[in-house]
């Protein structure tokens, strides 16, 4: 753990008693830095929305909270669902009366 402590701030030192740089940075790196940034903000979005979800986990744990309870939120997405298998089942069976009858 020193010697990373140490390795630290011999880089810092480095890097601030530098000189000048007269460079550019060519259009592969400057892509290269935005997909590494981009990369950054997603992964750090995901850990949030993890922990998050953990976080949230311990909490219902906390006041007994099942995670039954949460699914009754996404019920009415489900019947939804149900009704329009409803509708496709009963226009099929109507279907197959009208070419039996015929």
């Amino acid at each position: 753990m020193i010697f990373i402590k140490k390795l630290t701030l011999c880089f810092f030192i480095i890097f601030i008693c530098s000189p000048a740089a007269y460079a550019y940075i060519d259009p592969v790196t400057g892509s290269l830095i935005i997909q590494g940034l981009i990369a950054a903000v997603v992964g750090a979005l995901a850990m949030i929305k993890f922990q998050y979800s953990r976080f949230k986990a311990f909490i219902n744990k906390i006041f007994g909270r099942n995670a039954k309870d949460d699914s009754l939120d996404s019920l009415d997405s489900l019947d939804s669902f149900e009704a329009e298998q409803d509708f496709s089942q009963k226009k099929e069976k109507n279907s197959e009366s009208i070419k039996e009858s015929s």
